[in-house]
Order: C-alpha cells, then structure tokens, then sequence
C-alpha cells in the first residue's frame, strides 16, 4: 500500500484513536483530554506534514480518563468490531494500544496534555510487508464547528 493511502487511513482512524483514549472514571485529577476541534499533524518518515480536524464532543470527553479495563471497553465499542484490540493500556497520561485491522497491525502511544497530545503510530502489513511509522500532533483549536 502507498504511504499516501496510509496516511488517508490514519487520518480516517484520529476519530477512533480519540475515542479509544476516552473512557470514563471519577477517580482521575485530570482530564486527558478535553472537548473541542482538534488539529492533527501527522509526519511519517518519508513525507511532508500532513494535517486533519477531529471534533472531541462532550461525549467523547465524558468518558476520559479512564484506566486500561474500561479504555479497551470504549475502544471496543467504539471500534463497532472494524478492527480487533490485542492491547490497551492507560498509565498517568499515556495510552498505549494496539490493533489489528485487515492485514495491518497498528502499534500506538500516545501522551496527552489536556489541550494537546503526541504520539507515535507504527503500522505493519502482514507477512512481512511494508512497515511504516508516524509522529502525530494534535492540539485543541477551540470549540468544535
């Protein structure tokens, strides 16, 4: 697969990433992330810059901040049974994951910070075809359009 269709499905999962990272649980000082329009940058190691708006809603963020159980629980839900979830961790404000889509496998961390976070994204095609990684951006741009 081109690294161009790679980053049109990277673009298209923001939404599911987002979701994954939110999950609700009372006990956590701080949100990981709060709702709003968000501008990702997404840069792979062959290409330019790339950017995409995802909107965090309230109800996205209503379930922030959650620990590992209930995180894969809404990715689980989230996801709709496109993809399956090996892994999902919740530590501090990181969230690590990975998934399995198609043929592909998708490896994530992520670090939040409230109105921004950064991650890395490692996709690999099965039976030893083409591996590609990610740096992604993202910060909160104000209220959702």
């Amino acid at each position: 697969m081109h690294i161009h269709s790679l980053l049109l499905r990277a673009i298209r999962l923001a939404p599911f990433v987002a979701a994954a990272a939110f999950c609700a649980s009372p006990s956590r000082a701080a949100d990981l992330w709060n709702p709003g329009e968000y501008e990702w940058t997404m840069k792979t190691d062959a290409d330019a810059p790339r950017t995409a708006k995802t909107c965090v809603t309230p109800e996205m963020a209503m379930m922030a901040n959650g620990d590992s159980r209930s995180g894969r629980e809404a990715a689980m839900k989230a996801n709709k049974g496109r993809c399956s979830i090996q892994e999902y961790y919740v530590s501090g404000n990181k969230v690590t994951y990975q998934i399995t889509c198609g043929d592909r496998v998708m490896a994530s961390t992520t670090t939040f910070h409230g109105d921004s976070s950064e991650g890395d994204l490692t996709t690999t095609v099965a039976n030893g075809g083409a591996v590609s990684h990610m740096h992604t951006t993202a910060k909160r741009l104000g209220a959702c359009k």
